[in-house]
């Protein structure tokens, strides 16, 4: 818990380190930045992501979509991650479980 506590932490300082204001419509971000919570609503992995989400859509003047995708202990929001389009408009929030432990317990359609 304050591992996860302290990556988001650092990842906000690091987001509101870099932010920097678009100069043309072609900066990065130029459209919704949706943020994939592959927990339940109201957990503690969603309400850091809320948090995340809020700081650095002010940090880049951008609105941040949570979209919690919870199943078989964070893998269906995942997977739901990696379908996405490549290019830095949808993100990940997770935690090490999801993504060392899983692949034991489950048949993923990712590596």
């Amino acid at each position: 818990m304050l591992k996860l506590v302290l990556m988001a932490a650092l990842g906000l300082t690091f987001a509101e380190a870099n932010a920097q204001p678009a100069a043309d419509s072609n900066a990065y971000p130029n459209k919704v930045i949706r943020l994939i919570v592959p927990w339940p609503a109201g957990g503690t992995t969603d309400l850091v992501g809320r948090v995340m989400a809020q700081k650095l859509g002010d940090s880049l003047g951008r609105n941040v979509v949570v979209d919690n995708r919870a199943g078989a202990s964070g893998s269906v929001g995942t997977e739901n991650m990696l379908q996405s389009p490549a290019d830095g408009h949808t993100l990940l929030v997770s935690s090490m479980g999801t993504h060392a432990m899983n692949q034991f317990f489950y048949k993923l359609a990712f590596d």
